[in-house]
Protein backbone atom coordinates (compact mmCIF):
# COMPACT_ATOMS: atom_id res chain seq x y z
CA UNK A 1 0.00 0.00 0.00
CA UNK A 2 1.35 3.45 -0.88
CA UNK A 3 2.07 5.87 2.15
CA UNK A 4 0.50 9.19 1.67
CA UNK A 5 3.54 10.86 3.18
CA UNK A 6 5.68 9.96 -0.05
CA UNK A 7 6.46 12.60 -2.30
CA UNK A 8 5.31 12.68 -6.56
CA UNK A 9 7.46 14.81 -8.41
CA UNK A 10 5.25 16.95 -10.20
CA UNK A 11 8.20 18.14 -12.80
CA UNK A 12 11.02 20.58 -12.79
CA UNK A 13 12.11 18.67 -9.63
CA UNK A 14 8.70 20.13 -8.05
CA UNK A 15 7.59 17.19 -5.25
CA UNK A 16 4.49 16.85 -3.19
CA UNK A 17 3.39 14.72 -0.61
CA UNK A 18 0.06 12.15 -1.75
CA UNK A 19 -1.56 13.80 1.32
CA UNK A 20 -1.89 17.38 -0.31
CA UNK A 21 -2.37 15.91 -3.98
CA UNK A 22 -5.87 17.02 -5.48
CA UNK A 23 -7.90 14.47 -6.43
CA UNK A 24 -7.59 15.04 -10.45
CA UNK A 25 -4.05 14.32 -9.22
CA UNK A 26 -4.42 11.34 -7.88
CA UNK A 27 -6.25 9.85 -10.49
CA UNK A 28 -3.73 11.02 -12.97
CA UNK A 29 -0.95 9.20 -10.26
CA UNK A 30 -3.26 5.92 -10.24
CA UNK A 31 -3.25 6.28 -14.10
CA UNK A 32 0.76 6.46 -14.14
CA UNK A 33 1.56 3.62 -11.66
CA UNK A 34 -1.13 1.39 -13.48
CA UNK A 35 0.49 2.14 -16.96
CA UNK A 36 3.94 1.41 -15.19
CA UNK A 37 2.61 -2.26 -13.79
CA UNK A 38 1.26 -3.06 -17.49
CA UNK A 39 4.53 -1.96 -19.04
CA UNK A 40 6.35 -3.87 -16.18
CA UNK A 41 4.12 -7.41 -16.78
CA UNK A 42 4.40 -6.93 -20.45
CA UNK A 43 8.35 -6.93 -20.44
CA UNK A 44 8.51 -10.21 -17.55
CA UNK A 45 6.30 -12.02 -20.44
CA UNK A 46 8.78 -11.39 -23.31
CA UNK A 47 11.39 -12.31 -20.99
CA UNK A 48 9.68 -15.53 -19.32
CA UNK A 49 8.89 -15.85 -23.42
CA UNK A 50 12.68 -15.70 -24.26
CA UNK A 51 13.72 -17.54 -21.22
CA UNK A 52 11.32 -20.31 -21.87
CA UNK A 53 12.12 -20.78 -25.88
CA UNK A 54 16.08 -20.55 -24.77
CA UNK A 55 18.04 -23.21 -27.13
CA UNK A 56 19.86 -24.38 -24.03
CA UNK A 57 18.26 -25.40 -20.89
CA UNK A 58 18.56 -23.04 -18.19
CA UNK A 59 17.50 -22.72 -14.34
CA UNK A 60 18.09 -20.57 -11.49
CA UNK A 61 18.85 -21.27 -7.82
CA UNK A 62 19.54 -19.35 -4.84
CA UNK A 63 22.24 -19.78 -2.55
CA UNK A 64 20.90 -22.35 -0.57
CA UNK A 65 20.84 -24.37 -3.78
CA UNK A 66 16.82 -24.17 -4.11
CA UNK A 67 15.63 -23.83 -7.74
CA UNK A 68 13.34 -20.93 -8.26
CA UNK A 69 12.82 -21.36 -12.13
CA UNK A 70 13.19 -23.32 -15.15
CA UNK A 71 12.73 -23.44 -19.00
CA UNK A 72 10.83 -25.34 -20.98
CA UNK A 73 13.98 -26.59 -22.62
CA UNK A 74 15.64 -27.10 -19.06
CA UNK A 75 12.67 -29.72 -18.34
CA UNK A 76 12.64 -31.64 -21.49
CA UNK A 77 16.37 -31.48 -21.45
CA UNK A 78 16.41 -33.06 -18.06
CA UNK A 79 13.10 -35.59 -18.46
CA UNK A 80 11.08 -33.68 -15.52
CA UNK A 81 8.27 -31.72 -14.71
CA UNK A 82 8.26 -28.31 -13.16
CA UNK A 83 6.65 -29.66 -9.70
CA UNK A 84 9.53 -31.62 -9.23
CA UNK A 85 12.14 -28.57 -9.41
CA UNK A 86 10.84 -25.67 -8.82
CA UNK A 87 11.39 -25.44 -4.37
CA UNK A 88 13.48 -28.52 -4.55
CA UNK A 89 17.11 -28.57 -4.22
CA UNK A 90 18.99 -28.68 -7.44
CA UNK A 91 21.69 -31.59 -6.72
CA UNK A 92 18.06 -34.29 -6.25
CA UNK A 93 17.34 -32.92 -10.01
CA UNK A 94 19.47 -33.33 -13.11
CA UNK A 95 22.37 -34.08 -10.52
CA UNK A 96 25.91 -35.04 -12.02
CA UNK A 97 29.62 -35.66 -10.87
CA UNK A 98 30.23 -32.00 -9.47
CA UNK A 99 27.15 -32.12 -7.31
CA UNK A 100 28.51 -32.17 -3.64
CA UNK A 101 31.69 -31.73 -4.57
CA UNK A 102 34.32 -28.11 -4.78
CA UNK A 103 33.09 -28.18 -8.70
CA UNK A 104 29.39 -26.92 -7.40
CA UNK A 105 29.12 -23.99 -10.00
CA UNK A 106 27.35 -22.22 -6.88
CA UNK A 107 29.90 -23.01 -4.96
CA UNK A 108 32.51 -22.12 -7.74
CA UNK A 109 30.74 -18.68 -8.08
CA UNK A 110 29.71 -18.06 -4.08
CA UNK A 111 33.68 -18.52 -4.01
CA UNK A 112 33.99 -15.29 -6.10
CA UNK A 113 34.01 -16.05 -9.60
CA UNK A 114 32.65 -14.32 -11.85
CA UNK A 115 31.02 -17.05 -14.40
CA UNK A 116 31.98 -20.80 -14.19
CA UNK A 117 32.03 -23.13 -17.47
CA UNK A 118 32.67 -27.19 -17.43
CA UNK A 119 31.86 -30.19 -19.46
CA UNK A 120 29.97 -32.84 -17.62
CA UNK A 121 27.91 -35.79 -17.69
CA UNK A 122 24.19 -35.44 -15.81
CA UNK A 123 21.48 -37.47 -15.33
CA UNK A 124 18.33 -37.69 -16.02
CA UNK A 125 14.99 -38.47 -14.15
CA UNK A 126 14.79 -41.91 -16.06
CA UNK A 127 18.32 -43.01 -15.21
CA UNK A 128 19.73 -41.54 -18.44
CA UNK A 129 22.91 -39.83 -18.94
CA UNK A 130 22.97 -36.41 -21.16
CA UNK A 131 26.73 -35.06 -21.85
CA UNK A 132 26.53 -31.37 -20.89
CA UNK A 133 28.57 -28.22 -20.95
CA UNK A 134 27.35 -26.09 -18.01
CA UNK A 135 27.41 -22.66 -17.36
CA UNK A 136 27.22 -21.08 -14.33
CA UNK A 137 26.57 -17.10 -13.94
CA UNK A 138 26.05 -14.50 -10.70
CA UNK A 139 22.51 -14.01 -9.73
CA UNK A 140 22.22 -10.35 -8.06
CA UNK A 141 19.79 -8.15 -6.57
CA UNK A 142 19.23 -4.78 -7.51
CA UNK A 143 22.36 -3.80 -5.02
CA UNK A 144 24.28 -6.42 -6.60
CA UNK A 145 24.42 -8.63 -3.87
CA UNK A 146 24.49 -12.39 -4.89
CA UNK A 147 21.25 -13.98 -4.22
CA UNK A 148 21.79 -16.95 -6.60
CA UNK A 149 23.23 -18.66 -9.50
CA UNK A 150 21.76 -18.98 -13.51
CA UNK A 151 22.77 -22.28 -14.96
CA UNK A 152 22.92 -23.04 -18.47
CA UNK A 153 23.20 -26.51 -20.29
CA UNK A 154 23.88 -26.96 -22.99
CA UNK A 155 23.39 -31.16 -24.83
CA UNK A 156 26.48 -32.32 -26.64
CA UNK A 157 25.07 -35.46 -27.28
CA UNK A 158 25.20 -35.21 -30.89
CA UNK A 159 29.04 -33.41 -30.03
CA UNK A 160 29.91 -36.56 -28.40
CA UNK A 161 28.08 -39.22 -31.15
CA UNK A 162 30.29 -37.71 -33.58
CA UNK A 163 33.59 -37.78 -31.69
CA UNK A 164 33.33 -41.33 -31.22
CA UNK A 165 32.67 -41.98 -34.93
CA UNK A 166 36.12 -40.28 -35.86
CA UNK A 167 37.68 -42.02 -32.91
CA UNK A 168 35.92 -45.43 -34.05
CA UNK A 169 37.44 -44.36 -37.81
CA UNK A 170 41.29 -43.27 -36.77
CA UNK A 171 41.78 -46.91 -34.77
CA UNK A 172 40.00 -48.59 -37.71
CA UNK A 173 42.56 -46.25 -39.99
CA UNK A 174 45.28 -47.43 -37.39
CA UNK A 175 44.36 -50.50 -37.79
CA UNK A 176 44.30 -51.14 -41.79
CA UNK A 177 47.48 -49.19 -42.03
CA UNK A 178 49.06 -51.77 -39.85
CA UNK A 179 47.42 -54.54 -41.87
CA UNK A 180 48.62 -52.98 -44.90
CA UNK A 181 52.37 -52.62 -43.23
CA UNK A 182 52.18 -56.40 -42.27
CA UNK A 183 51.08 -57.29 -45.82
CA UNK A 184 54.07 -55.17 -47.78
CA UNK A 185 56.26 -56.86 -45.17
CA UNK A 186 55.01 -59.84 -45.71
CA UNK A 187 55.01 -59.41 -49.51
CA UNK A 188 58.91 -58.08 -49.20
CA UNK A 189 59.65 -61.15 -47.07
CA UNK A 190 58.27 -63.71 -49.64
CA UNK A 191 60.55 -61.78 -52.77
CA UNK A 192 63.30 -62.37 -50.34
CA UNK A 193 62.66 -66.06 -49.98
CA UNK A 194 61.85 -66.22 -53.53
CA UNK A 195 65.32 -65.08 -54.49
CA UNK A 196 67.21 -66.61 -52.03
CA UNK A 197 65.57 -70.13 -53.16
CA UNK A 198 66.44 -69.40 -56.82
CA UNK A 199 69.76 -68.68 -55.37
CA UNK A 200 69.93 -71.93 -53.96
CA UNK A 201 68.82 -74.16 -56.72
CA UNK A 202 71.02 -72.55 -59.24
CA UNK A 203 74.15 -73.51 -56.19
CA UNK A 204 72.49 -76.71 -56.31
CA UNK A 205 71.09 -77.65 -59.35
CA UNK A 206 72.77 -75.48 -61.86
CA UNK A 207 76.15 -74.93 -61.54
CA UNK A 208 77.34 -78.23 -60.49
CA UNK A 209 75.80 -79.15 -64.27
CA UNK A 210 77.38 -76.56 -65.76
CA UNK A 211 80.74 -77.03 -64.13
CA UNK A 212 80.70 -80.47 -65.62
CA UNK A 213 80.05 -79.19 -68.85
CA UNK A 214 82.94 -76.85 -68.77
CA UNK A 215 85.61 -79.97 -67.48
CA UNK A 216 84.23 -82.16 -69.85
CA UNK A 217 84.47 -85.61 -70.19
CA UNK A 218 80.53 -86.53 -69.95
CA UNK A 219 78.19 -86.74 -72.23
CA UNK A 220 77.12 -83.56 -73.02
CA UNK A 221 73.71 -84.06 -74.66
CA UNK A 222 72.94 -85.64 -71.24
CA UNK A 223 74.00 -82.76 -69.77
CA UNK A 224 72.17 -80.48 -71.16
CA UNK A 225 69.23 -81.96 -71.07
CA UNK A 226 69.50 -82.21 -66.81
CA UNK A 227 70.14 -78.66 -67.41
CA UNK A 228 67.26 -77.80 -69.00
CA UNK A 229 65.45 -80.12 -66.42
CA UNK A 230 66.80 -77.96 -63.66
CA UNK A 231 66.04 -74.70 -65.23
CA UNK A 232 62.38 -76.10 -65.92
CA UNK A 233 62.05 -76.42 -61.98
CA UNK A 234 63.34 -73.29 -61.16
CA UNK A 235 61.02 -71.29 -63.27
CA UNK A 236 58.23 -73.46 -61.29
CA UNK A 237 56.86 -71.10 -58.27
CA UNK A 238 57.19 -72.92 -55.05
CA UNK A 239 55.33 -70.53 -52.40
CA UNK A 240 51.97 -70.57 -54.95
CA UNK A 241 52.25 -74.70 -54.89
CA UNK A 242 52.32 -74.36 -51.33
CA UNK A 243 49.93 -71.87 -51.40
CA UNK A 244 47.33 -73.88 -53.54
CA UNK A 245 47.27 -76.32 -50.93
CA UNK A 246 45.79 -73.42 -48.65
CA UNK A 247 48.26 -74.56 -46.33
CA UNK A 248 48.78 -71.47 -43.64
CA UNK A 249 53.12 -71.49 -43.33
CA UNK A 250 54.51 -68.42 -41.79
CA UNK A 251 57.20 -66.82 -44.59
CA UNK A 252 59.70 -68.62 -42.29
CA UNK A 253 58.85 -71.66 -42.49
CA UNK A 254 58.32 -71.47 -46.40
CA UNK A 255 62.18 -70.56 -46.44
CA UNK A 256 62.43 -73.93 -44.65
CA UNK A 257 60.82 -75.98 -46.63
CA UNK A 258 62.60 -74.32 -49.29
CA UNK A 259 66.07 -75.21 -48.05
CA UNK A 260 64.68 -79.13 -46.71
CA UNK A 261 63.41 -79.80 -50.43
CA UNK A 262 66.81 -78.34 -51.83
CA UNK A 263 68.48 -81.51 -49.35
CA UNK A 264 70.12 -79.20 -46.84
CA UNK A 265 70.25 -80.50 -43.66
CA UNK A 266 69.26 -79.00 -39.97
CA UNK A 267 72.43 -77.82 -39.38
CA UNK A 268 73.06 -76.47 -42.73
CA UNK A 269 69.65 -74.86 -42.70
CA UNK A 270 70.26 -73.31 -39.22
CA UNK A 271 74.05 -71.45 -40.23
CA UNK A 272 72.06 -70.18 -43.53
CA UNK A 273 69.22 -68.83 -41.39
CA UNK A 274 71.43 -67.75 -38.21
CA UNK A 275 69.22 -69.87 -35.98
CA UNK A 276 69.74 -72.56 -33.73
CA UNK A 277 69.45 -76.37 -34.89
CA UNK A 278 66.72 -76.80 -32.03
CA UNK A 279 64.72 -74.05 -33.61
CA UNK A 280 64.84 -76.17 -37.11
CA UNK A 281 63.89 -78.82 -36.04
CA UNK A 282 60.65 -77.13 -34.25
CA UNK A 283 59.74 -75.25 -37.84
CA UNK A 284 60.00 -78.74 -39.35
CA UNK A 285 57.57 -80.27 -36.54
CA UNK A 286 54.86 -77.40 -37.17
CA UNK A 287 55.46 -77.74 -40.72
CA UNK A 288 54.94 -81.51 -40.87
CA UNK A 289 51.73 -80.36 -38.63
CA UNK A 290 50.38 -78.08 -40.65
CA UNK A 291 51.07 -80.24 -43.99
CA UNK A 292 49.16 -83.42 -42.13
CA UNK A 293 52.00 -85.50 -42.20
CA UNK A 294 52.05 -85.89 -38.07
CA UNK A 295 53.27 -89.49 -37.42
CA UNK A 296 53.07 -90.36 -40.79
CA UNK A 297 56.23 -92.31 -42.16
CA UNK A 298 56.79 -89.44 -45.23
CA UNK A 299 60.03 -88.17 -45.29
CA UNK A 300 59.51 -84.09 -45.53
CA UNK A 301 62.02 -83.29 -48.25
CA UNK A 302 60.07 -86.45 -50.47
CA UNK A 303 56.75 -84.66 -49.80
CA UNK A 304 58.19 -81.33 -50.55
CA UNK A 305 59.62 -82.74 -54.27
CA UNK A 306 56.75 -84.63 -54.67
CA UNK A 307 54.19 -81.65 -54.22
CA UNK A 308 56.55 -79.30 -56.15
CA UNK A 309 56.20 -81.77 -59.44
CA UNK A 310 52.34 -82.22 -59.39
Amino acid sequence: MLSLAVLWPLGKGEVVPYSKMSKQQLIELIEQLKLQVDQQNVLEEELMQIFNTAADGMRVIDIDFNTLRVNETFLKLSNSTLSQNIGQKCHDVFKGAFCHTDKCPILQIKSGKEKFEAEVEKIRTDGSIVPCIVSATRFTDSSGKLIGVVEDFKDISERKISEEKIKSKNIKLKEANITLRNVLAHIEEEKISIKENINLNIEKTVKPVLQKIKEGGHNKAQLLELLETNLNRLSMDFYHKINNYKLKLSPTEIKVCQLVRAGYQAKEIASLMHIATSTVHVHKEKIRRKLGLTNKPINLKTYLSELLNQ
